[in-house]
């Protein structure tokens, strides 16, 4: 249970900070910062010790590493006011944990913020949804843990953070156009597009601002930037929702000019004072329809189905199709997910894939890392309690195994479940006491691996922080190193590496940098699982976080953006696909891709019409699977 203390506040939307009573508090070296950081990223959940040094430590762990992970727990704790009685840091039988109110680390209050203001704007509520992100992007005070940013993992929590704080810019801009303040916005979407050029939505933002403005061939110029950038830099054409858009500001469409048309929207009659006869013709319904052609966005909004036939029932029409429209592009979407169903922490859950039902919830005696389905069972691993679950499908009854290394990964493959400690370059076979080494890359360096497949009897894995893959021979123990980046390749140690085997190939992940923008771009390696050799390279805007792929279909989520990309292995062309929202892991299984969000959504995709299907809000997790006729998803 959290505890809470209203005198202790933190701070990591900026260099990280703490203040007791209202006072700054001395927060030690960079170990001990670095320490704290992590505790706060994981408030309220227990961090296994062999966790906290990994992370904190790396492999540069000194042989005396727990007596001085012992000695920094103690000078947080009288730091933090242990003395006092506030007791935040709490010891458990095999980790830490920060126990303090959501309401005392800054980015819980961002997000809180951020998510009233995007449910806002999704109601109709827009001056509250303005004012609201307002607040939210009012808490930040620089770059997110800005003191820490060599620490892969603080590294990834920042961008995490990051691209939050980007779509709560632009679900404020989208509500400062609909209330009519086009000509405020322009220069503000300028710097945005030139700091972030690959983000769609803001591109679309800009020409409708300029649009609105009265700008039209300057809104046209940013369409023409748009395509040009798009296409030198990564090879692809504007999306549907963007060309749509430029075709809208050439006829001069009417769905365009939101700002007066909007207001009627929220006025629209009640049922106690609309006219019996005021119901939609068929071609009221069909301009709707007409307007809102674009199977992304949706079904229409209610009410379309409703408003009358009089011109005040037309203009109404419009103004709904307006703001789907232009919902569609940005991203403020209608919400198709059903009521939350919260999971615990540190669970196993069985969801129904036709019904999105939670069928079972099975407990963990620890926080999980990956997630897998074998032939027979689905496998958990706890790396802190250096074990493996595998849950029977049929029965739900858990079994703890031992692994001969530390679980960190898992992959099924055709001999078992294979597990990977990253930090030592250490895989083994589930059961088995034989431990395969990978040695030393050939260049540039040695790096912790990340990712891990398996076909046939071989299995592929990829370094975090270098630009190699290896295919591992189970029975010589001999590796292939294979060169998966280039000259563009940007390894900093904070990007992860996504894996999946489909189509005769191994999908694998990098990212890649570029002189003209501050985002990353990303790449996908298609390596022929015979010879070894990488066949294409795949651009997409951003660094993939997760792949999943099968014999015809290779599905990709980045670490910027909402989209979901799709490549063709016919001819290896990547396209975004379906909006979901931010992902943190996806599954192809059970005649669909699954994505599980940063926000705790779990999505459904049809994958012969790449479409959203259903949502259903749960707990955050951080691995998802399909397999044994249901979704299951790991909770932290």
């Amino acid at each position: 249970m959290l505890k809470d203390v209203d005198d202790v506040e933190f701070r990591i939307l900026g260099p990280l900070e703490a203040s007791v009573e209202g006072r700054p508090v001395p927060l030690g070296g960079p170990k001990q910062r670095a320490l704290l950081a992590l505790l706060l990223v994981h408030a309220g959940t227990v961090v296994a010790a062999d966790e906290l040094i990994d992370e904190v430590w790396g492999a540069d762990a000194p042989p005396t590493v727990r007596a001085g992970l012992q000695v920094y727990l103690s000078r947080l704790r009288r730091t933090l006011g242990s003395d006092r009685g506030n007791e935040l840091l709490v010891r458990h039988a095999y980790g830490y944990a920060l126990m303090i109110d959501p309401d005392r680390l800054d980015a819980e209050r961002f997000e809180q913020l951020a998510r009233e203001g995007r449910d806002a704007l999704a109601e109709g509520q827009v001056a509250q949804a303005a004012e609201t992100l307002s607040r939210a992007l009012s808490i930040w005070r620089g770059p997110a843990l800005a003191d820490l940013a060599r620490v892969p993992f603080a590294q990834a929590e920042a961008r995490r953070l990051e691209d939050l704080r980007l779509q709560a810019i632009e679900h404020r801009i989208t509500a400062e156009l609909r209330l009519g303040r086009s000509s405020d916005v322009v220069s503000e979407l300028e710097g945005l597009v030139a700091a972030h050029p690959y983000r769609e939505g803001l591109r679309a933002q800009l020409m409708l601002a300029l649009y609105r403005s009265g700008r039209q061939v300057e809104a046209l110029e940013a369409y023409a930037a748009a395509r040009r950038v798009l296409s030198d830099d990564l090879g692809l054409e504007p999306g549907h929702a963007l060309r749509q858009l430029e075709q809208a500001i050439l006829q001069h469409d009417q769905v365009l000019e939101l700002a007066p048309a909007a207001a009627m929207v929220e006025r629209a009659p009640t049922d106690a004072t609309r006219h019996p006869d005021d119901r939609p013709s068929r071609a009221d319904l069909a301009a709707g329809a007409a307007a809102l052609h674009d199977p992304a966005l949706g079904p229409l909004p209610h009410v379309i189905r409703r408003e009358s036939r009089t011109m005040r029932g037309r203009l109404a029409l419009v103004a709904a199709a307006a703001a789907a429209l232009i919902a569609g592009l940005i991203g403020i979407a209608a919400s198709q997910s059903e009521p939350a169903v919260m999971l615990p922490p540190r669970s196993l859950a069985l969801v129904d894939p036709a019904t999105l039902e939670l069928r079972a919830v099975i407990s963990l005696n620890g926080a999980p890392s990956d997630l897998a389905v074998g032939r027979r069972a689905v496998f958990v691993a706890l790396p802190g309690r250096r074990s493996v679950v595998a849950v029977d499908p049929s029965s739900r009854a858990a079994t703890t195994l031992g692994a001969a290394v530390r679980p960190g990964r898992l992959a099924a493959g055709k001999d078992g479940l294979w597990v990977l400690d990253s930090l030592s370059r250490r895989v083994a076979l589930l059961g088995s006491n034989r431990v395969y080494e990978l040695g030393d890359a050939p260049a540039p360096g040695t790096a912790p691996l990340d990712a891990l497949a398996s076909a046939g009897r071989d299995v592929w894995l990829a370094e975090r922080d270098a630009e190699f893959v290896y295919r591992l021979d189970r029975r010589t123990g001999d590796s292939l190193a294979i060169r998966n980046g280039g000259s563009d390749s940007f390894f900093n140690g904070g990007a992860r590496r996504a894996m999946a085997i489909g189509a005769g190939s191994v999908w694998v992940s990098n990212p890649v940098s570029t002189a003209f923008s501050t985002d990353r771009l990303g790449r996908i390696s298609r390596i022929d699982l015979r010879t070894g050799e990488v066949i294409a390279r795949i651009r997409v805007p951003a660094p993939p976080l997760a792949i999943a792929a099968d014999a015809h279909s290779v599905w990709v989520a980045l670490e910027r953006g909402e989209d979901l990309w799709r490549i063709d292995p016919r001819d290896d062309i990547a396209a975004a696909a379906v909006r979901v929202g931010p992902v943190v892991d996806l599954a192809l299984g059970e005649g669909a891709v699954w994505s599980l969000g940063g926000d705790g959504t779990l999505s459904r995709i049809d994958l012969a019409t790449n479409t959203l299907t259903k949502q259903v809000a749960l707990a955050r997790g951080i691995s998802i699977a399909a397999g044994h006729g249901a979704v299951w998803i790991a909770t932290r």
